[in-house]
């Protein structure tokens, strides 16, 4: 059996303060790993940043450029 459920659209406004705010700790985080030379919590926080970036980037394509539907 297929799941066919459509997850609810969240506004605009969230997702591109959402997507502006994980970018910004993302490269906070990376820029302090490096300064660091390579401390594992500024290290993990920017691959959660990361992750986040390309959720919230999958969602602003699923709802704004998938016209197909």
């Amino acid at each position: 059996m297929e799941d066919n459920q459509e997850t609810p659209h969240l506004p605009p406004l969230v997702l591109f303060v959402g997507l502006a705010l994980v970018l910004g700790c993302g490269i906070w985080s990376g820029s302090l790993f490096f300064f660091y030379k390579g401390s594992i919590i500024y290290g993990v926080i920017a691959g959660v940043c990361l992750g986040a970036t390309y959720a919230f980037l999958k969602q602003i394509k699923a709802q704004f450029f998938n016209s197909g539907k």
